[in-house]
């Protein structure tokens, strides 16, 4: 299966079974950066307008699974009754995984 394919089959499942919250804008169908960026602005000017404060947290989470416990995330999808073909997508991407830095020379 070619990594295209084993994405939106991911996709579709998140989606599917509803894992997806209404705030994702990252690859979701007819959402964009605009959206997102306008979303935010709209809190923002809704909160100043009624004296409220607010906050914003971003995550970059490039590498996420470079640095993300894949036993926790294997369990976690298994306890979701993650689909088995999709369960077996996510687990043969996390095998064998390495990470390698470089110090000095």
């Amino acid at each position: 299966m070619s990594g295209k394919t084993g994405d939106r089959k991911v996709k579709y499942y998140l989606e599917s079974s509803g894992y997806t919250p209404p705030q994702q804008y990252g690859f979701t169908a007819g959402k964009s950066t605009v959206d997102d960026i306008k979303a935010v602005s709209e809190h923002v000017s809704s909160c100043r307008k009624i004296g409220q404060k607010c906050c914003l947290l971003a995550l970059d989470i490039a590498g996420a699974f470079d640095n993300a416990w894949h036993p926790g995330i294997l369990a976690q999808l298994w306890k979701l009754n993650c689909l088995p073909n999709i369960y077996s997508l996510v687990r043969d991407f996390l095998r064998e995984r390495t990470a390698h830095v470089a110090m000095g020379n």
